[in-house]
């Protein structure tokens, strides 16, 4: 009897060492945030408008309130691919916007309050729904080899394709990169059908071979996917991709050992470990750091200034023809670049934010709450079915929908990069569990004989 108890007083000091450790992280988390921009990035951009840095005393009682609240919320996690979602939305958009709150100096504390709100209801929401969508069963039936031989002769197609219409200005170099992208923008004209397969293909397919190649031990997968990111860079001048197909490849081995659970703590500790390297570089290079100029900066205080940015036109400054319900009915308005030229005085400079600040400017609160609901219905869709099947293709949709929703619009994310494409595919997949010796093709493998 008191051995039992003793094992069931086990699980929740467990979690709550978990959340206690979380929250340790995430003070370090935030105040590396807070130290990089201060020290070094608040005065290299403020020719875009960056402020320096202050935090009221209202700021501080949000802050810690939010950090102990994401923890608990990071926690919780066990691997599923709605998890992914949290992990960044959490650790990039809030608490990026909670640290560095005086970014656009847009936010004073006449909004902070309502402006909180609105960034972090969608991670409550995502919460609640796991309580009410039902389990789902279902099983595809398209051979696994089908649908990715398919897969890639897109990928192929793409590339050729492309390859024979680059830009002028493909190559290498780092200091072009920016022209790059913009003549690509003119040749690849938004809508156009080359235009949306280049997104379908850098955000998804790539990140999706580089997957397959980790979870299924094939490496030539891999190389395929990394080698055809390197030639988007050559065509396009975009690093995200490369990062994605990266950290693709990382999920897949994470999966494969069952470590997914620890994913949120890998990444807290990791960008700590970047902090000690931009040390470094502070004490060599007169305070200058080439990881906070081009990865602290972009993940953080962009971030957060861009959400100011969002937040000020919703809360004091809208349109004159913005409803609060609606937004704007005229279909000619775009928002992403209405916020370009009225906050950095570029009218072609698309600003785009997460999806749900990026919905309410655009759509008013009934498109806001219509992106929260569709974000979390099919994230949590993604869970049941990834339970019923067990096949780990819908952890690397939970992965690229997470991690693009936190900066474009979910129809955007659904369809242009590739993830409506990767949905339908493995929903129609019939996988079948490989036998092998890991801890996560063994569950998937029993799931399925008990079954």
């Amino acid at each position: 009897m008191i051995a039992n108890q003793h094992i069931k007083l086990q699980k929740p000091v467990l979690r709550r060492n978990k959340f206690l450790s979380m929250v340790f992280l995430y003070v370090i988390y935030a105040w590396v945030m807070i130290h990089t921009y201060d020290f070094q990035l608040v005065e290299e951009n403020a020719y875009i408008g960056m402020q320096p840095w202050e935090m009221t005393s209202a700021g501080w009682v949000i802050l810690v309130i939010t950090l102990p609240l994401m923890a608990l919320m990071a926690s919780r996690i066990k691997g599923n691919p709605s998890d992914f979602f949290v992990i960044f939305y959490s650790a990039i958009p809030v608490i990026s916007f909670f640290a560095l709150t005086s970014t656009s100096g847009k936010i004073n504390n006449s909004i902070l309050l309502p402006s909180s709100l609105i960034i972090v209801f969608p991670l409550l929401a995502i919460w609640a729904l796991q309580y009410l969508i039902p389990k789902i069963t279902w099983r595809g039936v398209v051979p696994s080899i089908i649908i990715e031989r398919a897969l890639l002769g897109i990928l192929f197609a793409v590339i050729i394709f492309s390859y024979v219409n680059s830009p002028a200005s493909a190559g290498f170099d780092i200091i072009t990169s920016s022209d790059r992208r913009l003549e690509g923008r003119e040749l690849y004209s938004a809508g156009s059908l080359i235009a949306y397969a280049l997104g379908m293909c850098m955000n998804g397919l790539a990140p999706y071979l580089a997957f397959k190649g980790a979870i299924n031990g094939r490496r030539l997968l891999f190389l395929i996917a990394l080698g055809s990111v390197v030639f988007f860079y050559w065509l396009l001048g975009v690093k995200a991709p490369v990062m994605y197909v990266l950290m693709g490849y990382s999920i897949g081995l994470l999966a494969k050992r069952n470590n997914l659970p620890y994913l949120i703590k890998y990444f807290i500790i990791m960008i700590i470990g970047l902090y000690f390297i931009v040390l470094v570089e502070w004490s060599l290079f007169d305070n200058y750091s080439l990881v906070a100029d081009y990865g602290f900066r972009r993940l953080f205080p962009v971030q957060a200034e861009v959400q100011g940015y969002y937040l000020d036109l919703l809360m004091s400054d809208a349109p004159s023809a913005w409803s609060w319900l609606t937004g704007i009915s005229d279909q000619s308005f775009q928002v992403t670049y209405y916020v370009g030229e009225k906050y950095f005085g570029n009218s072609s400079s698309n600003v785009n934010t997460n999806a749900f600040l990026y919905a309410f400017s655009a759509n008013g609160f009934l498109g806001y709450i219509f992106s929260i609901i569709f974000i979390s219905t099919f994230l949590v869709g993604l869970d049941r079915l990834y339970r019923s099947t067990q096949n780990p293709t819908y952890l690397l949709i939970g992965f690229v929908y997470g991690a693009l929703v936190t900066e474009q619009a979910f129809s955007t994310a659904m369809v242009s990069s590739g993830v409506g494409l990767l949905f339908l595919a493995t929903l129609f997949e019939k996988y079948d569990a490989p036998i092998a010796a890991t801890s996560y093709t063994n569950k998937a493998k029993n799931n399925r004989v008990v079954r």
